[in-house]
């Protein structure tokens, strides 16, 4: 009976760690493409992910973002 414990508290700590990382895991905006076609992308700390995203959703130009953007991941 312990085992069969142990063993279901062991599978919920490991499936809830896997729920908190995906949660936690940013994307870029498959948008990007239009801006920065050739993008590379990887290796993007979640702040940087960020970034780009504000700048992708923002009112400005698209020369402005392509430019903002490629200030951030350099």
């Amino acid at each position: 009976m312990k085992t069969l414990l142990a063993s279901a508290l062991a599978a919920t700590v490991i499936l809830s760690g896997v729920a908190a990382q995906a949660a936690t895991q940013q994307h870029v905006s498959p948008d990007i493409n239009f801006i920065l076609p050739n993008a590379d992308l990887s290796g993007l700390s979640n702040r940087q992910i960020a970034a780009i995203n504000s700048v992708l959703y923002s009112d400005n130009t698209r020369l402005s973002k392509e430019s903002q953007i490629r200030a951030i991941l350099n």
